[in-house]
């Protein structure tokens, strides 16, 4: 399959993360979702050979956007910081089924290269917050007594956990505004000079 989707692939994944969200990876199957869409199995295939496939667009098109988010020019030290985590706040945001789907464990369990994905994400994410994180301190805009990574699990790990809650409470919450409390407290901690 190319790595270009069509508009009735992206069309197809939309539904399939829809489903996800509502069934589970495990019990997500080809005629589930060609039941949802109003097609037969056959239509699906015609645009994706396995139900793995489409997994694996969903992440792919999850991928290809942070990818593109990380190559705009990012603001440097903390700016990027903050710059960043509202990219991926506002990603989630625009589609709210793709953050229950890619928080649940359960869509790895079943497909490696879904992980193998996500891994390589996770790690250029990582590195582009380590790089953030030394060019703040270099230029004294936060306390340089934590180390980057310390730095990145607190600051990762609690957006993850944030997303993971809105996701979870089916946007019971303003994704916006506890982004903005959280980006306070982590000012107010890291001593961020403006």
């Amino acid at each position: 399959m190319s790595d270009e989707l069509t508009a009735r692939q992206r069309e197809i994944i939309e539904r399939a993360l829809e489903l996800l969200v509502e069934i589970g990876a495990r019990g997500f199957t080809m005629k589930r979702l060609a039941e949802k869409i109003g097609v037969t199995e056959a239509a699906l295939y015609r645009h994706f050979e396995t139900k793995n496939d489409i997994m694996l667009a969903i992440v792919r098109d999850f991928d290809e956007r942070a990818r593109n988010d990380l190559a705009k020019a990012l603001p440097s030290g903390w700016r990027g910081v903050e710059a960043f985590i509202t990219a991926r706040v506002e990603q989630v945001a625009q589609r709210p089924a793709l953050a229950r789907a890619l928080f649940t464990e359960e869509l790895f369990v079943e497909s490696r290269e879904c992980a193998e994905l996500m891994t390589n994400m996770f790690k250029r994410h990582r590195e582009r917050m380590l790089e953030a994180f030394q060019e703040a301190k270099e230029s004294g805009e936060i306390r340089d007594d934590i180390s980057n990574d310390l730095l990145f699990t607190m600051v990762f790990g609690a957006v993850r956990q944030l997303v993971k809650e809105w996701a979870r409470s089916k946007g019971a919450f303003s994704l916006d505004r506890k982004r903005d409390e959280l980006l306070k407290a982590f000012r107010q901690t890291l001593d961020v000079k403006e």
